[in-house]
């Protein structure tokens, strides 16, 4: 069965060779190609061999998605997605802005002990928050071999915080 199929959380390359490699190695799986501009996958399938909630699932481990469900808005999806970075982003910069003026001296908490373990406190509710995204899936391509924008988000912003 050939189907061409919305891919969900493909940043680059590195993702779209990612899922690519992971539809390829499925038991199965006749042929398939991913395209990074248009977010979809073509993919050639044994029915008997491969189901559509088995191919999700392969692609879900990764750290993906796609949509199999015909009645299921790929629109819908992403304005929801884009929401909720906004809120992210709004919530990142209040946390920011709270932990800097901490570091900084600008609010007195009882002194600096004090102050230096709230601003922990903040960066570490601000990546768990805002940055969980990256981490769950980091941790997923660690387990599978592989790395994207992700790794690299996840990467360096735990460097930072330890080093901090």
């Amino acid at each position: 069965m050939k189907k061409t199929v919305p891919v969900i959380g493909m940043a680059c390359t590195a993702c779209q060779a990612n899922v690519e490699n992971a539809l390829k190695e499925m038991d199965g799986m006749n042929s398939a190609t991913v395209n990074l501009l248009s977010r979809t996958a073509v993919i050639d399938f044994d029915e008997s061999r491969l189901s559509l909630e088995h191919i999700k699932k392969g692609i879900s481990d990764i750290g993906y998605d796609i949509i199999i469900d015909e009645e299921q808005s790929i629109e819908a999806l992403e304005n929801r997605h884009f929401a909720l970075l906004k809120r992210h982003t709004v919530v990142a910069w209040l946390l920011s802005a709270a932990v800097m003026a901490l570091s900084m001296g600008w609010l007195n908490v009882g002194g600096d002990d004090a102050a230096r373990q709230l601003a922990m406190v903040g960066a570490l509710a601000c990546m768990i928050y805002c940055g969980r995204q990256f981490y769950v899936n980091a941790w997923r391509q660690l387990l599978h071999r592989t790395t994207s924008m992700d790794t690299l988000v996840a990467m360096s912003t735990g460097v930072a915080f330890l080093y901090s």
